[in-house]
């Protein structure tokens, strides 16, 4: 029915409005209209939803009707021919913000709606009787024949008050289906208090996200810096309110103010991929280590001794297309010894890819050093013979330039660029788990029982007897893991570009053309408008195993404001090339679009480079504004807990309530040797002669003597 106009005997036949009733409504503007060959017509959309329902009845009741004198027409042939009545327009659909405002306005228009109808049957019929109101009785008795009694009816049959259908009644009539349903508050989501006093906001913001400090502490705050912020006692918010005002904080601020530049990146800063089906298999290597998640006993490395609890290492090549591991090595500690030894399988297999792709570590520096970038693949500045280059320097080439291969290394601290990482921890979900020496990655995440076997093995260690214990050798260990790789070949991939088949399938299936040959035997041993909820996670949506990124730079932006929160996402499944993002009350925020991924040629380094420009830009804009929070704090005034203690300590020394123990007296540092027996006898003896007289004097005790050389 949108869009259509309607004549003024239409308009008044579906209404029932007086003809001084049709007018009045032209004036005040509650009715559209327009001149056309100089008849006026009144537009549909502009009448009340009931009047649209009513006259949608209309129509179909007319194209029954003449539905069925066609019939009749066709089995009576002397009859008149009765004209098709014009085809019903499809009914009127009403936008509601969420199915619950729906749900809440149907209802209510089903309590409302005997009203409604007598309201119509009255204006249609002002001197008859009104068959709808004709069986109705109030609780006294009386009968219902006017529109206030019948709303004391309703109200009575429901349990609400006259004043409730009153009310619903006249929001019916102004905005129709619509406006039966709650709205939201215009000021929902703010803070009425700390936009009246946006210094108090200010300082509540610099200790929780500057300073990391609690709610508690900021509320504390607020109330002790009350008149530094020109608050009335009257007038300070309580603890609710301020928790609600930095609860509403974007993720992304309190990410990167109180977790870190780290957390932040790998929660909220976006992030692009690339495709898969524009590359061949065996055409592009990854490769990196991964630690076991397993606690073996040492039998087979002879650079630990037989029963040491280790834990094994993987170095891991995998193909980019089909996510088949080509090579593989396991050792002590991973090394570039453990890449060679991993290229060197991979390549004797399947001959040599033409990328090697891995991170920044030295052992990947030491193997990719002397070989060509992978950006000059497709140069042509790139030379044929790249490695032919480094041949003055032959000792120091590494692997990935004695065969020919392109290095290209990820981007510097930043996991996200090398899928390997997501076969890993598929291998610690699907492999690892399995062993009851599993210890979680980490101690915090640890099972019981592990920390058990753990400690019985260093005990059986310790006596001689390690084979008594629960932990797999080494050697058992590794040949559990490559039947696993087995399995993993032959299980269907549910990965982009993947289509449903498994790694060993694509990989044979999609085969580069340009493959190089395996090199000799003797070269290899030179080389060791539908509704969802959705969360926004790194500035993106996933919706139908798609990733949706924002349109502009407004509605990147939007989203990355939004990280870690839900919205609503609408959408027509016929169409998913542009999705709208909204929030709970079905109000725009932005546009998103599929994620376009990028190609692995060197044209790509563009858009790598834009996505990289895009992150610091945001982190930078996000940092800017906690630094403005922070000064603008400052510049107010405002004080941290620290600073406010250093301030009270100035009002009292620290000389009457320090205590000290009594100074020791240190004894004379005079180095005596000590005296010899002879020594001691010699003078026992001189004492013993010296007399005044010549009496007899008895001869000197071995106490005497002690106390006499004591005393000097």
């Amino acid at each position: 029915m949108n869009g259509r106009w309607l004549s003024r005997k239409e308009v008044l036949s579906a209404t029932g409005w007086s003809a001084r009733t049709l007018p009045r409504k032209v004036h005040s503007g509650e009715l559209k209209t327009r001149q056309v060959r100089g008849i006026r017509e009144y537009s549909l959309d502009s009448l009340p939803f009931e009047f649209k329902v009513r006259l949608q009845q209309q129509q179909s009741a007319a194209a029954n009707t003449s539905e069925l004198a066609l019939v009749a027409s066709s089995s009576a042939p002397e009859q008149p021919a009765v004209e098709e009545a014009p085809a019903t327009q499809p009914p009127v659909k009403v936008a509601f913000a969420s199915p619950e405002q729906e749900a809440q306005a149907r209802e209510r228009y089903s309590k409302i709606e005997p009203l409604i109808r007598f309201q119509a049957e009255e204006r249609s019929n002002p001197a008859g009787q009104l068959h709808l109101a004709l069986s109705l009785v109030l609780p006294d008795g009386s009968p219902v024949t006017t529109r206030t009694q019948m709303r004391l009816y309703l109200a009575n049959k429901h349990g609400l008050s006259d004043i409730t259908i009153y009310r619903w009644v006249r929001r019916f009539t102004k905005r129709g289906l619509v406006g039966l349903a709650d709205q939201a508050r215009s000021d929902r989501g703010n803070s009425r208090f700390f936009e009246k006093y946006p210094d108090a906001a200010t300082l509540a913001a610099y200790l929780y996200l500057g300073q990391r400090q609690s709610a508690r502490a900021a509320y504390e705050a607020i109330q002790r810096d009350c008149l530094l912020l020109k608050l009335k006692p009257c007038e300070l918010p309580s603890y609710e309110t301020v928790r609600a005002f930095l609860k509403r904080t974007p993720e992304p601020l309190k990410l990167l103010a109180r977790e870190g530049a780290r957390v932040y990146r790998e929660r909220c800063a976006p992030y692009i991929s690339r495709g898969y089906a524009d590359v061949f298999s065996n055409e592009i290597w990854v490769s990196d280590h991964a630690l076991h998640d397993v606690e073996c006993q040492n039998d087979c490395f002879l650079d630990a001794d037989f029963g040491t609890p280790i834990r094994l290492r993987l170095t891991c090549i995998l193909d980019f297309r089909s996510r088949f591991v080509v090579g593989y090595s396991w050792a002590w500690e991973g090394s570039s010894r453990s890449i060679t030894t991993a290229l060197r399988r991979a390549v004797a297999l399947y001959g040599p890819a033409e990328v090697f792709y891995c991170d920044n570590g030295k052992d990947y520096l030491k193997v990719g050093r002397g070989a060509m970038p992978a950006y000059l693949r497709e140069s042509g500045e790139a030379p044929t013979e790249w490695y032919m280059h480094e041949m003055g320097a032959i000792e120091e080439m590494g692997v990935l330039a004695r065969l020919g291969m392109t290095v290209q290394h990820c981007i510097v601290r930043h996991p996200q660029s090398k899928h390997v990482e997501r076969f890993f921890r598929t291998m610690h979900e699907r492999f690892d788990k399995k062993f009851p020496t599993y210890t979680g990655g980490s101690p915090d995440r640890r099972p019981d029982f592990t920390t058990e076997a753990m400690a019985e093995h260093r005990k059986l260690l310790r006596i001689g007897e390690p084979g008594r214990s629960l932990h797999p050798p080494a050697s058992a260990f590794i040949r559990m893991a490559l039947a696993w790789l087995d399995q993993y070949h032959s299980t269907p991939h549910s990965g982009k570009g993947m289509a449903g088949r498994t790694p060993r399938q694509v990989f044979e299936q999609e085969r580069n053309p340009r493959q190089k040959p395996v090199p000799a035997p003797e070269v290899l041993a030179l080389m060791l408008a539908e509704r969802q909820r959705r969360k926004v996670q790194e500035c993106s949506i996933v919706l139908e195993k798609k990733r949706y990124i924002g349109d502009d730079q407004v509605s990147a932006a939007m989203l990355h404001e939004l990280n870690s929160r839900e919205v609503v996402v609408a959408f027509d499944l016929l169409d998913l090339e542009k999705v709208a993002i909204l929030d709970d009350e079905g109000r725009l925020i932005a546009w998103a679009r599929q994620e376009n991924y990028v190609t692995q040629s060197a044209d790509a380094n563009e858009e790598i480079a834009a996505s990289m420009q895009q992150r610091r830009h945001l982190e930078k804009q996000t940092r800017h504004l906690i630094g403005g929070i922070a000064a603008a704090a400052r510049a107010n005034g405002a004080r941290t807990d620290v600073e406010h203690l250093a301030m009270r300590a100035g009002v009292a020394g620290v000389g009457d309530v320090v205590t000290q123990r009594r100074p020791r007296l240190r004894p004379d540092n005079t180095a005596l040797a000590p005296l010899s027996a002879c020594e001691i006898a010699r003078r026992a003896l001189g004492h013993a002669r010296v007399r005044s007289d010549n009496s007899a004097v008895a001869p000197l005790s071995a106490a005497e003597v002690a106390r006499r050389f004591r005393e000097g």
